[in-house]
């Protein structure tokens, strides 16, 4: 019995820890393009929108534009409707990348702003309404394009637990059967021992 114990104490000290470590994908979509100029070829319309998103360390609740950017390593995607550029992109660079969250931990406000093509290409995503643009887009290449919208976007999360806290519960889930079995046998299986 206090093998049992034991084993159950020390592995919910050790699995709760690591349940807790987990990683979440924060998806967004941005609202269509109310505003949309295209010098040359048509490269943004007005049924486009900037979508994308980026992967972290679960947020704490109750964040007030706390800048990510070097504070936590994150992967990105995002799309404009034309371009899409991610972590990998070279050249990249991230100008701001702050975020506030709810009591929940769920997004409220980001304001985003990636840069690429030696400032050619652009995505920023700003849910303070910023002079009364949410989302802007920018694609120069010897004629100008751009793209912004006046509405805010929807920022919606997906949690994945580390493959670590899956592998420590299935070794915890293991040291139950077999301090059970080595319990259990001999009590329901007495006659089938064999005495030399």
């Amino acid at each position: 019995m206090r093998l049992r114990t034991a084993i159950l104490s020390a592995a919910v000290l050790l699995t709760a820890p690591l349940l807790s470590a987990q990683t979440t994908t924060y998806y967004y979509t941005g609202a269509d393009y109310n505003n949309v100029f295209n010098s040359g070829p048509i490269l943004y319309t007005t049924s486009e929108m900037i979508t994308g998103n980026f992967t972290t360390a679960t947020l704490g609740d109750n964040l007030s534009n706390v800048n990510l950017n070097g504070s936590q390593a994150f992967t990105f995607t995002f799309s404009d409707g034309y371009q899409t550029v991610t972590s990998s992109t070279t050249g990249v660079s991230i100008n701001v990348w702050d975020v506030s969250t709810d009591k929940f931990g769920n997004i409220t406000t980001a304001e985003i702003d990636i840069v690429w093509r030696g400032g050619d290409s652009e995505i920023k995503i700003d849910g303070t309404n910023n002079g009364g643009v949410y989302d802007a887009a920018l694609y120069e290449d010897g004629s100008d394009a751009h793209a912004s919208s006046g509405g805010p976007g929807i920022w919606s999360p997906t949690v994945t637990p580390e493959p670590s806290s899956f592998v420590l519960m299935f070794t915890a889930l293991l040291g139950f059967g077999f301090a059970a079995r080595k319990q259990l046998v001999p009590r329901l299986l007495p006659s089938m021992r064999i005495d030399r």
